[in-house]
């Protein structure tokens, strides 16, 4: 009768056991579904979301912090826009993390959005600009990647005022900043409390174009957002 007893204990702890280890592989499998694969520091993070949304070797060309008041997520708040290039595809991505002590919390939109290949030209909302105070702010930073390494200057062609049919393509030239990328602040002619995004490909393709040059001043790469075709195809 001990013995039996014994048995069953033995076989109640194995049983647990085992449920207890079936239980830690689920979760680590739902967190590899939800969040990619386990990291333990923000580098990881990153590095991991950049393998799962565009390629293993996907290299960043350009990063900036997005200054208080002008991102997606107010005051306060660690946003970072990240552009990334794989051979000729490029893409954008934003990343926020918060502290609380010795512990930090990444923010949602963590994925890589490819933008379109325009003639050679990447043309990517950033976040806002030109702020005029009360959280408001009149214009978007904008990239223009490059992916020809003779561009040496590239001008923004936009609609400055979008609610304007009739106004004219305003060009804004871009300063040059690493790795083919090139950094404008263009103003949209109206004031808003919503940031641009990184993942508001659609304003790029609808307002935004681009001319680039060589350093002779040739125009190497053009590319016109639908806007402008619109507004020269009625003239």
């Amino acid at each position: 009768m001990r013995r039996s007893r014994l048995s069953l204990r033995r076989l109640r702890w194995r049983t647990r056991a085992i449920l207890n280890l079936v239980c830690i592989v689920l979760a680590l499998a739902l967190w590899y579904a939800v969040r990619g694969f386990p990291y333990l520091s923000w580098e990881q993070d990153l590095q991991y979301t950049l393998r799962r949304s565009l390629a293993h070797n996907a290299d960043i060309i350009y990063s900036e912090r997005v200054p208080d008041g002008l991102g997606t997520w107010g005051d306060g708040a660690d946003e970072t826009v990240y552009i990334v290039r794989w051979q000729d595809t490029v893409g954008a991505m934003r990343m926020m993390k918060h502290h609380d002590g010795n512990t930090w919390f990444g923010g949602p939109n963590r994925e890589v959005l490819k933008y379109e290949n325009r003639d050679g030209l990447f043309i990517i909302p950033l976040y806002g600009a030109l702020p005029t105070g009360d959280r408001e702010m009149r214009g978007r930073t904008v990239a223009v990647v490059a992916l020809d390494p003779a561009v040496e200057r590239v001008e923004v062609v936009y609609k400055e005022d979008e609610a304007d049919s009739e106004a004219a393509p305003t060009v804004h030239p871009a300063e040059p900043a690493e790795n083919g990328v090139f950094i404008a602040e263009v103003d949209m002619g109206y004031t808003t409390v919503f940031a641009a995004s990184v993942y508001d490909g659609l304003t790029a393709h609808n307002y935004l174009g681009a001319v680039a040059y060589d350093g002779d001043g040739n125009v190497v790469a053009r590319t016109t957002s639908e806007w402008e075709e619109r507004y020269y195809e009625n003239r």
